[in-house]
């Protein structure tokens, strides 16, 4: 598909709170960016229902907030950007099945299966089925989120608070690990904890 050059203001940023703001990322971006360009267009959908609302073309980001971001922070007023001939469920489908390219949080995969079925109206197994992923994967994703405090996941997404403290505790992370995951997590909303 072929990229455009779009005007960041053109862009509706309606799923930015379904993604992590990462301020470590969203620097080493706008340093890549300012000494090669944008590399990676960013991807958008067309929704036909904001342009008759809004009385012209609004594009949905539905990845790229990053690169959005770090090209703000260069005072740049474009974004380089591919846009997907698709609905907005179809897009955010394609978009968490290329995860591989910058892996999601599993908090972000999340949240972002919450808005497809939430906000867009998809079931769980239809969102399983269309992520290449099975029912129980799925489930356990949206599970991560439901046991999280609001205040740890407002937390996550402004980057206060590192995205680890959401994930499963399984593996190396044994038990000390585990707690202290959880006095994270819930002390995430009284102060701002960054990790590396």
């Amino acid at each position: 598909m072929p990229w455009l050059d779009l005007d960041l203001h053109r862009l509706e940023l309606r799923f930015a709170g379904a993604r992590l703001v990462e301020p470590r990322s969203v620097e080493q971006l706008a340093r890549s960016t300012e000494r090669g360009g944008q590399i990676v267009p960013c991807i958008v959908v067309a929704d036909p229902a904001a342009e008759v609302r809004e009385g012209g073309e609004r594009l949905v980001l539905i990845d790229g907030y990053r690169r959005v971001a770090a090209l703000r922070r260069l005072g740049r007023d474009t974004a380089r950007v591919e846009c997907w001939r698709c609905g907005l469920a179809e897009g955010l489908l394609g978009a968490l099945a290329r995860a591989q390219m910058r892996p999601f949080a599993a908090v972000e995969e999340a949240l972002l299966m919450g808005e497809l079925m939430a906000g867009l109206g998809l079931s769980q197994h239809e969102v399983a089925r269309r992520c290449g992923r099975d029912v129980s994967w799925v489930s356990r994703r949206l599970q991560l989120i439901s046991a999280l405090p609001d205040a740890a996941l407002e937390a996550m997404r402004a980057g206060r608070l590192s995205s680890w403290a959401s994930e499963p505790g399984g593996g190396a992370a044994g038990t000390g690990q585990q707690r202290a995951r959880r006095s994270t997590v819930a002390g995430a909303g009284r102060r701002a904890v960054v990790h590396p």
